[in-house]
């Protein structure tokens, strides 16, 4: 529709350039104007009429049988049901959404306290095999260490 207007912008433009130079040459001037903007607007008309014509999602039901007038409703109706399913639907997730979004930064929180506290264990670990290790080198234990073996019966 807005090539149409343009166009005929475009043919007034000339013609107003001309209409100066041939206003006496041609009385007839303005009334073909007149007829080739006529032309334009019906035909301007015509494609509106055909454009609208062809997205209606329910046709002209003068010559359709009565049952499948009702399956046409029916199928109607159904979408609209399922047109409202989807609206519900969209509303839940908006609800959810920002309850997804606390989870997931919990999670990482939760991620890097767990890979603390592991790391502290391997630590702990660590130590505690080093401690063993020094017991079984050999080496004289020292006094609390003797106390602690005389006590469970090892000398």
């Amino acid at each position: 529709m807005f090539q149409i207007l343009s166009i005929i912008h475009k043919y007034f433009i000339k013609v107003g350039k001309m209409h100066t130079v041939i206003t006496k040459i041609s009385p007839n001037y303005i009334m073909n104007n007149f007829i080739v903007l006529l032309n334009i607007l019906l035909l301007a008309l015509i494609l509106y009429y055909l454009i609208g014509k062809s997205n209606s999602i329910i046709e002209n039901l003068a010559g359709c049988p009565s049952n499948k007038r009702n399956l046409i409703y029916a199928n109607e109706a159904n979408l609209n049901r399922l047109f409202s399913e989807i609206n519900t639907l969209k509303v839940k997730v908006d609800e959810l959404s920002p309850k997804v979004t606390k989870n997931s930064k919990s999670t990482k929180r939760n991620k890097t306290a767990i890979k603390g506290a592991v790391n502290n264990a391997t630590k702990a670990m660590d130590d505690k095999e080093k401690e063993g290790d020094k017991i079984g080198t050999g080496t004289d234990p020292t006094p609390e260490e003797k106390k602690g073996l005389v006590a469970a019966g090892f000398f």
